[in-house]
């Protein structure tokens, strides 16, 4: 008896001996697997960081327009005695949808040749149609009202009181796509020299002797 006892264990031990592997290699993979996400989107997070903030001061004003830096002002704060460069942006709130809160309208210098240099972008960045503007969508609005690469969107904030440049200024192409964690909400960032174009809004123009946009 005992001697049939010793013989069936050992014929179950490779099986119970495959259930403990299961477990480790499991255990195992479940641990690598979270130690290359939480890199992987720490990598992420930190490359964004370093291309959204990369200044070493940030001022923010809030309030109307009246607040705002005028472009003499902003010429002034370029000049400087220590400033290499400084860069301004314009954040607006716009109601796209009356389901969804405001999405955040950004006024701010993009080179259309490459917005990779302002913005993290996710993928490449479309060709603009001729005399069309373009305008980058974050990527939570894309989540949220659908705006992908080559759509294009009507602006309602600028059909009546902000449009004075034709009856399509409020159309704007979407170019491109870029990852953004600070606005939820979604966010459209568009250049300077057209949003001052389209609404006339001075008070965002580029600064002409430095490298410089504004920010509000």
């Amino acid at each position: 008896m005992p001697a049939h006892l010793a013989s069936k264990h050992l014929w179950g031990a490779p099986s119970q001996a495959a259930i403990a592997l299961c477990g480790i290699v499991a255990s195992t993979s479940l641990t690598i697997a979270m130690a290359v996400m939480v890199s992987s989107f720490r990598g992420s997070v930190d490359d964004w960081l370093v291309q959204v903030l990369p200044a070493d001061l940030y001022l923010r004003v809030e309030g109307n327009d009246n607040s705002a830096f005028a472009p003499e002002v902003q010429r002034k704060m370029a000049a400087a005695p220590g400033v290499a460069a400084i860069h301004f942006r314009k954040i607006t709130p716009l109601r796209l949808s009356p389901e969804q809160t405001p999405i955040a309208w950004v006024a701010q210098h993009i080179d259309r040749a490459n917005p990779a240099k302002t913005l993290p972008m996710l993928g490449p960045s479309l060709p603009v149609p001729e005399g069309a503007t373009p305008v980058w969508v974050s990527e939570p609005a894309f989540w949220l009202y659908g705006y992908g690469r080559g759509d294009w969107i009507n602006l309602p904030a600028l059909n009546v009181s902000l449009s004075a440049n034709g009856k399509e200024a409020n159309r704007v192409f979407v170019a491109g796509i870029w990852r953004d964690y600070g606005r939820q909400q979604g966010a459209i960032a568009m250049d300077d020299a057209d949003y001052t174009r389209i609404t006339g809004d001075y008070a965002a123009q580029r600064c002409s002797d430095r490298t410089c946009s504004r920010r509000q």
